[in-house]
């Protein structure tokens, strides 16, 4: 073999293990953006949970009060 087709040889080695090395570097970052997107996800959907139940409860409130002044009115 030629040392010019040697070199080619080992160029494309290096460029072949190169690409593979990045395509699974790249797939591990897309995995770990994916768990971060869960975990987003479900604190999202924890807060909204909270913010339901506040709102809930503010309009038992509003309605109690709305009721207590309506019969205080009946007096």
């Amino acid at each position: 073999m030629s040392t010019r087709a040697k070199a080619t040889l080992a160029a494309s080695c290096v460029f072949t293990v190169g690409m593979v090395a990045f395509v699974h570097w790249n797939q591990q970052q897309d995995r770990q953006l994916l768990k971060v997107g869960v975990v987003k996800d479900l604190e999202r959907q924890q807060k909204k949970r909270e913010r339901l139940a506040d709102l809930h409860e503010q309009q038992k409130l509003h309605d109690e009060l709305a009721q207590e002044q309506g019969t205080g009115q009946a007096r």
